[in-house]
């Protein structure tokens, strides 16, 4: 069972699960978040809204996914500060898409990320994920631009939508992963789980 509408609205309101990552609560610009981003439900999911892109390093090495460790590619930002306004045209190939909302979650709540439908009309493949109870941090989304023509992305436009659900009665075990905050590389090897 999902969350309803009033139900996100009223998490976002006391219980901070969605903030921006550059604001802080109980500040003017939060309340001005809180005001745009309570438009942002949609039947009874949270769009998320682009802060950042990433592409692969090139050349950097060939992914390694084992039974006791990793180690994954590199990724760059694709934003350049002083031009973090201009839409990106990003060419067919593989990207991560990072949120501008830091999803925090308590221990009775998890969330799923799925794809929003107007990106498989611009010929452009979305990947979320899941959410666990405890997760703290930006939120990351794989990208695939197949068009030939590529695609273009304005910062702050929706690309993927979050739905929360509660866990039945019981403790949950918290996040215990590596990808807090707005981590988007393992920078060396890790653990495999």
């Amino acid at each position: 069972m999902f969350l309803s509408a009033d139900d996100i609205r009223h998490h976002i309101e006391d219980s901070f699960i969605v903030c921006p990552c550059d604001v802080k609560p109980h500040t003017p610009e939060w309340e001005e978040f809180k005001k745009n981003r309570l438009a942002c439900i949609e039947g009874s999911g949270f769009d998320i809204t682009l802060y950042k892109v990433f592409s692969p390093e090139s050349g950097s090495f060939s992914p390694f996914i084992g039974k006791e460790k990793r180690k994954l590619p590199l990724f760059r930002p694709l934003y350049n500060d002083d031009k973090k306004d201009v839409p990106l045209f990003l060419y067919p190939g593989y990207y991560l898409l990072q949120s501008y909302e830091v999803i925090s979650l308590p221990p009775s709540l998890g969330g799923l990320v799925l794809p929003r439908s107007s990106f498989f009309n611009a010929q452009c493949l979305t990947q979320g994920t899941r959410i666990c109870p405890g997760f703290s941090g930006q939120l990351r989304v794989a990208l695939w631009v197949v068009g030939t023509d590529g695609v273009i992305l304005e910062k702050g436009t929706r690309f993927a939508t979050v739905l929360f659900f509660p866990f039945t009665l019981g403790s949950t075990d918290p996040y215990a992963g590596i990808w807090y905050g707005d981590k988007v590389t393992t920078d060396d090897v890790e653990r495999a789980y």
